[in-house]
């Protein structure tokens, strides 16, 4: 996801999250009021980790991207092409709804989400480093590089 910090305010800002419509089964990436950027997982009201930016993750103003990847046993978080840290121990709750700029009713962003996308499989390592940093300018190249359909 890619978005634009100019509007930030001073709590815990939820990005974007997938839930079953509670908070017992989330996946999750927010915002602390240090301009730090955290990926977390909750399954079955179980925090299963927290991946955070150790420093602020941004200056206002500026875009941001984000990646995180998940799968059983293997998460990661990549903030503007710098790998932020991995989790090897972990499950992932069942889901079925998306939600932007909140997270069940709590904590909205008031700024813009300028792109997102959802991956059907867990990307490369690189394929998120490239896709965060410089190596592509948008979703759909990286798609026609790597021969994705997007839908």
């Amino acid at each position: 996801m890619e978005f634009n910090s100019k509007q930030l305010e001073s709590y815990t800002q939820r990005l974007i999250s997938l839930s079953d419509g509670t908070t017992t089964n989330v996946i999750g990436i927010q915002i602390a009021s240090s301009n730090q950027i955290a990926f977390y997982i909750t399954n079955g009201s179980v925090l299963q980790f927290v991946i955070t930016t150790s420093t602020p993750a941004f200056t206002l103003g500026t875009n941001v991207k984000i990646a995180a990847a998940y799968k059983a046993n293997d998460f990661v978080l990549y903030v503007n092409g710098v790998q932020i840290g991995t989790v090897t121990s972990g499950t992932v709750p069942a889901t079925s709804q998306l939600k932007f700029a909140e997270a069940n009713g709590t904590y909205p962003y008031n700024g813009n989400i300028k792109a997102t996308a959802l991956w059907k499989t867990r990307l490369t390592d690189d394929q998120l480093e490239e896709l965060t940093g410089e190596g592509f300018d948008t979703y759909e190249l990286m798609a026609e590089n790597y021969n994705y359909t997007l839908q």
